[in-house]
């Protein structure tokens, strides 16, 4: 037989459990929301990666592409003196051997 004094400490339980198994369920309602907003974000982010790695792919095209005009200008330079380009002004000077 229950006494009301069991009767009173079991409704308390069930009413704790009850309260409990709410917590949890919204718990888990929220971490479904966590997890899709970061599957969200993880998403965003891989494009950024994408996105920065193509950039850099082109910077890196770009540069190469600058230190071979570099290269070209300085050997044009190094090998075209002055004297020996011939302008509207002065005639060019033939080197003598």
């Amino acid at each position: 037989m229950t006494t009301p004094q069991n009767a009173s400490s079991d409704r308390r339980r069930t009413l704790a459990v009850a309260e409990d198994a709410q917590r949890i369920a919204h718990l888990a309602q929220e971490l479904q929301r966590n997890a899709l907003e970061l599957e969200g974000q993880s998403h965003k982010l891989r494009g950024t990666l994408e996105a920065l790695e193509s950039a850099n792919e082109e910077l890196d095209r770009r540069t190469s592409e600058i230190a071979s005009a570099q290269a070209i200008a300085w050997c044009v330079e190094a090998y075209r003196p002055a004297d020996l380009i011939a302008t509207p002004s002065t005639p060019a000077k033939v080197p003598t051997a």
